[in-house]
């Protein structure tokens, strides 16, 4: 009878694997690499939900610095307003006097305009324009607020008791002053 290994060999039993020299090490390094990627995949799945968060947060981060960059172009091209806040408000009643509501709500700060425009055109409708005007022409007297960038006029009724004012904020792109609603 001839052996596994042909007629001129001696014969040689093979080991069972868990015999061999190799296999209880190999076994405890197989075992710690499992356990080291099943905690890393359970942590993997755990950040997801802050993977998703971040690249909203950034996508919202983006979406914010286009708007501010449009806005900013807008306040650069924005040349309606005097150099002081009463010229401004000269400016705004010539404007409201001859009923170009268009032309007056420019006077106001960038994004108030379309709010401006349409709270005007309702309040011409509303007869309120008028008031308004006699409002805007009482006695005034006007007072810097904060850090210079910011104003209000504050406007009295005969008596002396204030009836109304208006702020105003400076363009600092233009230098031009503007109403706040």
């Amino acid at each position: 009878m001839e052996n596994a290994q042909g007629s001129g060999g001696s014969q040689k039993t093979r080991k069972p694997i868990f015999l061999r020299w190799w296999f209880w090490p190999g076994l405890l390094v197989l075992f710690a690499v499992t356990w080291y990627f099943q905690g890393y995949i359970e942590w993997f799945g755990d950040q997801a939900k802050y993977r998703i968060q971040n690249s909203a947060r950034e996508a919202y981060l983006d979406q914010v610095k286009s708007q501010d960059a449009a806005l900013e172009a807008k306040y650069k091209a924005d040349t309606y307003g005097g150099t002081t806040p009463e010229e401004t408000l000269r400016m705004f009643i010539e404007a409201l006097e001859k009923k170009d509501y268009v032309l007056a709500s420019k006077y106001y700060l960038v994004e108030d305009q379309s709010q401006a425009l349409d709270d005007l055109q309702t309040s011409e409708q509303n007869g309120y324009v008028a008031a308004y005007l006699s409002i805007l022409s009482k006695t005034n007297k006007g007072q810097s607020l904060s850090s210079g960038q910011e104003y209000a006029i504050e406007f009295f009724s005969n008596e002396g008791e204030q009836v109304h004012f208006e702020r105003f904020k400076l363009n600092t792109f233009t230098n031009k002053w503007k109403l706040e609603l």
